[in-house]
């Protein structure tokens, strides 16, 4: 009974795990350190300013967005009651009292969950685009454990938010690196290179706008080939401006065309939804593997605490057992 309480968090996220796999959509986790433009990007993607997009980090709960005939949010809170936004109501700056620390700090409103959803959504409809807290804010280390250790094990795919600036190198192939350990099915990667708005023509002159642009992606590049990712080669990079895209949607005139062409947006658009269209006939084999070696790890772990090799193992049936015959064949 104690290993049962001990390990009863870990079972309640494979199960969890297990009825968000047994549902037929699929879900694009959005990692990004702080201040990259993450929330941007997402309301891009929504046709509006609807995420608090200010420096400071997001509020510590997750949020998922998809597509629906009518504009809304639903708030879910801890005891098991939500609040459904709708018509006025379903604005930035009343979401920000549940999604913005500025304002829920602590989550002291007990949120558990949000839901954003748009007729305006571009991606598919069995698509779910799940926002996750901002990685690298100082004094905010548990948003990063549960963008890892929560997020990435219930995601198809990943969509990895950096900037134009070389200091955020280091803890990007930190992550890729994370995503990669996390991947038992080698996870897909969109790595989108924001802020391309920002980037001017060399001091000298030497270099124009695209050269500087493309010596940034040569050097996002290089940071993949120095990680861990096993299929270097299908990690895609997107460079993108979400201030562009974002502005061009709102506008929906004949000059945010031009806005949303320099912003590369239908490129990132048609990014996603190739990579879901990819994915989709082995997706079941992925979800399956990556909650096998979660499933392994556990057993390693309560083995060793129970006394390694000189423990004693229990004749009771696994009701996994024969899962890898069964996974080999998908």
């Amino acid at each position: 009974e104690k290993i049962r309480e001990q390990y009863s968090p870990d079972i309640m996220a494979l199960e969890r795990r297990r009825d968000i796999s047994s549902t037929d959509t699929y879900r694009i986790g959005v990692i990004g350190v702080t201040s990259s433009g993450k929330s941007t990007l997402i309301n891009s993607l929504m046709g509006e300013s609807i995420l608090p997009s200010r420096a400071c980090p997001s509020s510590s709960q997750l949020v998922r967005c998809h597509y629906s005939k009518e504009k809304k949010a639903v708030v879910y809170f801890e005891d098991g009651t939500n609040l459904v936004l709708s018509g006025n109501d379903c604005n930035q700056e009343t979401i920000s009292l549940f999604a913005d620390e500025g304002f829920n700090s602590n989550n002291k409103e007990q949120v558990k969950e949000l839901e954003l959803c748009s007729p305006k959504f571009p991606l598919g409809k069995d698509v779910i685009l799940v926002d996750s807290p901002g990685l690298d804010a100082f004094g905010y280390e548990g948003h990063e454990k549960l963008t890892m250790a929560s997020l990435l094990p219930t995601v198809d795919l990943c969509i990895l938010v950096t900037t134009c600036k070389t200091n955020s190198d280091l803890k990007l192939q930190s992550v890729l690196n994370t995503i990669a350990e996390n991947s038992a099915a080698n996870m897909p990667v969109i790595l989108v290179q924001n802020m391309i708005d920002s980037i001017m023509p060399s001091a000298d002159g030497l270099k124009s706008t695209n050269d500087v642009a493309k010596d940034h992606r040569h050097r996002l590049q290089r940071v993949i080939d120095s990680s861990n990712v096993k299929d270097k080669k299908s990690v895609k990079i997107i460079q993108y401006s979400a201030q562009w895209a974002l502005q061009g949607r709102i506008a929906n005139n004949a000059s945010s065309q031009n806005l949303l062409f320099k912003s590369n947006y239908q490129k990132l658009v048609d990014a996603v939804n190739q990579t879901v269209s990819n994915i989709r006939p082995a997706v079941k084999r992925s979800r399956l593997l990556r909650a096998k070696k979660e499933i392994d790890r556990l057993a390693e772990d309560s083995k060793h605490a129970a006394g390694g090799n000189n423990c004693v193992l229990s004749q009771e049936s696994f009701k996994y057992e024969n899962y890898d015959d069964e996974i080999d064949q998908l």
